[in-house]
């Protein structure tokens, strides 16, 4: 599968190039600081006259559309923003939401929604179908989080619930705390996410001294969500269920990252928490989950903490069943287990390649419609299907 800086050329010099289309893109990789964004082409100032008439298009999809982050963009990059001679402006992404359908309607773009996290994840797990699949497992479920601050709070109250339910000894967890105070600004900050209800239980069941948990590692680093060698395999290997804490939770979004894809390339069932619908999301991109087996309503649930709770409460039940009863469900499993991860690298690729280039033509076709001035694009100049085949290899 194509890598990350391929993908971005081929888009470029296929898709966004025939069409007198600059990009504008956040370097080095998962960045969102203002200061990080460059251009595809030299980097031109505001005042730069080259860029009169140009197309844009801004590439958002590494990260969640957060409006103030937006806004940032839109005050730093007026000139094109606000230039009328600017013609076509596309915002690339990676999510469905009403904000983004607003800031696209205020700010006068064109949406371009890919599945990125999926292309990114068929190059960084290319090498899993290679492995040997491992069927046994030593913990009944793990579940591993690294940022539990700010927007990704709610793992505190995901690590409080298991404590209350004895559940954290019983599986592979990881909680890094990053510091002896973090804890102590989430229950008494201001701006924290968390409910009065979610911060009451943490203070009482996991207090203010609570210890970082390190199971899979203690050395945080950047590229950790792209390893997965076969010792990463093994480890994921080692329980039944995973819990998987998506990167969005508290915002009204269907967009998933390279997290839910783990256990579907390690042949393991999962619990997703993340914001409502979100299993549906992946559902419709065809996915099974595992409704035969659990109670998977906590996907519709709108209330935060309640959500949770549904999710531990499936969790604690699971952990209830003894090892052979554990063992006999995997066993059923499996025919759901072997279609996901044989689904990842086919059908799915093809799916999310082929709508991403789709998405991309609907953009120049909704910019030509009912436009009779020299500024229309020729969808004729662009190869699509061959961009489809380079993209597929």
């Amino acid at each position: 599968m194509i890598s990350l800086n391929n993908l971005y050329y081929v888009l470029y010099t296929r898709l966004f190039k025939p069409c007198n289309m600059e990009v504008m893109f956040f370097y080095p990789f998962g960045s969102t600081d203002i200061l990080d964004l460059k251009c595809s082409s030299e980097f031109l100032s505001p005042e730069t006259t080259k860029w009169n008439g140009m197309n844009f298009c801004l590439m958002y999809n590494e990260e969640p559309i957060l409006e103030d982050r937006i806004r940032q963009v839109q005050h730093w990059g007026f000139w094109w923003f606000a230039n009328k001679d600017h013609r076509l402006k596309i915002i690339a992404n990676s999510e469905h939401s009403r904000l983004k359908n607003k800031l696209c309607k205020d700010l006068g773009l064109y949406d371009f929604y890919f599945f990125f996290h999926g292309l990114l994840c068929l190059n960084w797990f290319q090498d899993v179908k290679y492995f040997q699949n491992i069927k046994k497992f030593d913990k009944p479920f793990s579940c591993l989080m690294n940022l539990c601050e700010k927007d990704r709070s709610y793992r505190l109250y995901i690590a409080s619930k298991l404590k209350e339910h004895n559940l954290l000894n019983r599986g592979n967890v990881s909680l890094n705390l990053l510091d002896n105070n973090l804890i102590k600004r989430e229950i008494f900050s201001k701006n924290s996410k968390l409910s009065k209800h979610a911060k009451k239980h943490i203070y009482t069941h996991l207090g203010l001294n609570q210890k970082s948990l390190f199971i899979d590692t203690e050395n945080f680093s950047g590229d950790l969500s792209a390893t997965f060698d076969y010792n990463v395999y093994e480890f994921w290997s080692r329980s039944f269920f995973h819990i998987v804490p998506e990167t969005v939770f508290y915002y009204n979004k269907l967009h998933l990252t390279e997290k839910i894809f783990k256990p579907i390339v390690s042949k393991r069932p999962f619990l997703l928490v993340g914001a409502p619908n979100n299993l549906a999301y992946l559902k419709s991109y065809g996915f099974k989950t595992f409704d035969r087996w659990i109670d998977e309503s906590y996907d519709q649930e709108m209330d935060n903490d309640r959500r949770i709770d549904k999710i531990v409460e499936q969790m604690n039940y699971i952990c209830s069943l003894t090892q052979n009863k554990q063992n006999e469900m995997f066993e059923e499993m499996q025919e759901v287990l072997d279609y996901n991860f044989n689904h990842f690298y086919t059908n799915f690729k093809k799916n999310i390649i082929e709508e991403l280039v789709d998405n991309f033509e609907t953009c120049i076709r909704q910019y030509n419609n009912g436009r009779i001035d020299d500024n229309s694009i020729n969808i004729n100049s662009l190869n699509l299907p061959e961009v489809k085949r380079l993209l597929l290899q």
